[in-house]
């Protein structure tokens, strides 16, 4: 069984402007661009059996997703990588 351990609501972030994955930089002087996009994303951190799960749904199955870690600062410094979410900001 989960619980939701920590959260945040509403938070604004942008997608996009990346490298589009398997692009090659050998072959291609620049990749071609990505579309920008900000979307609201609810962002939270499950407590699991054997590990912590990063989840975030941005409404859109292409702005949502998941990451496992094994601990909660490891799922902390994932949601900071990600979406600059530091500690003081969650809910």
């Amino acid at each position: 069984m989960s619980r939701i351990i920590k959260q945040l609501n509403g938070l604004n972030h942008t997608f996009g402007e990346d490298a589009p994955e398997g692009w090659d930089e050998g072959h291609a002087p620049e990749p071609p661009a990505s579309p920008r996009r900000t979307v609201k994303l609810d962002v939270w951190i499950e407590q699991g059996d054997g590990g912590y799960v990063l989840q975030w749904d941005g409404g859109d199955p292409a702005y949502s997703g998941d990451m496992w870690y094994e601990d909660l600062d490891y799922a902390e410094h994932g949601a900071l990588e990600m979406f600059g979410i530091g500690p003081e900001d969650w809910e």
